[in-house]
């Protein structure tokens, strides 16, 4: 049953931010303990930023929907994910000298990615 309320609730969150555009949405429900590992909700963390990166960077371009039952959700951590995945489209494009990367990488802020995690608790 939690399953099926939790998917209830991403797909109607998914309704309200979809942008029209066909969206992808990938559903896992974990059902972890209450003493959950600092680097396990890192990882998870990691998780909803990565999906926000730009197709032509080899990501999906998309967004998350971040389910928290806990109240474990650490916003400054995921700031620092978000910076540092910024950080690394800026090398990245430098690196590969390519105009349209450039642009693309500097658009895509810490606040550009943080739009795409939708959080619900």
């Amino acid at each position: 049953q939690l399953g099926n309320s939790l998917s209830s609730v991403a797909l109607q969150a998914l309704g309200r931010h979809s942008s029209g555009r066909g969206a992808l949405l990938y559903l896992s429900f974990h059902l972890l303990p209450p003493s959950l590992p600092p680097f396990l909700l890192s990882h998870s963390i990691q998780l909803a930023v990565d999906t926000c990166i730009p197709e032509l960077f080899g990501g999906v371009g998309g967004e998350s929907i971040y389910i928290d039952t806990e109240g474990s959700f650490m916003l400054d951590r995921v700031a620092s994910i978000a910076s540092s995945a910024s950080q690394h489209l800026t090398s990245v494009a430098e690196s590969n000298n390519d105009n349209e990367l450039k642009e693309l990488a500097h658009a895509f802020t810490m606040e550009k990615f943080l739009s795409g995690i939708h959080y619900f608790r």
